[in-house]
């Protein structure tokens, strides 16, 4: 199951992490962006839930993206991506659903399809043949 959840750290954003294997924090490369994704990495790492990051748009300001990419490698999130996409909500949801949807979107679906392969893989014992959530 997908959940997208909104920005920030609320009680909308807790009630997203609930009973989740991972959580897939989508930012893009602007001061609260960074802000965000710190804060729900936050949420998320006092709940144990591991997280991953897909930096979005990250051509609109390259020092952001570096900044993103230091924040993650400190605090040992794998950064999935650097796209620059228009995803949205309905588009992830439809890709879950039926990858043949996005025929004419080719390049959004490969994206897509790439990030959540990474995503869900695991490469350390026992399960280093990728079959479970990480």
């Amino acid at each position: 199951m997908i959940v997208d959840g909104p920005p920030g750290i609320g009680c909308p954003v807790i009630a997203s992490l609930t009973n989740v294997d991972l959580a897939l924090i989508v930012t893009e490369p602007t001061l609260s962006g960074i802000h965000d994704m710190e804060r729900v990495a936050d949420v998320a790492g006092h709940f144990g839930i591991h997280t991953k990051v897909v930096i979005n748009k990250y051509d609109i300001n390259l020092e952001n993206t570096r900044d993103i990419k230091k924040i993650c490698q400190d605090r040992n999130i794998e950064v999935l991506a650097e796209e620059n996409l228009a995803i949205y909500p309905e588009d992830i949801v439809a890709l879950a659903k039926n990858t043949k949807h996005f025929g004419r979107m080719n390049y959004l679906t490969k994206e897509l399809d790439m990030i959540f392969s990474k995503s869900f893989r695991c490469d350390t014992p026992p399960c280093s043949d990728g079959t479970c959530i990480r």
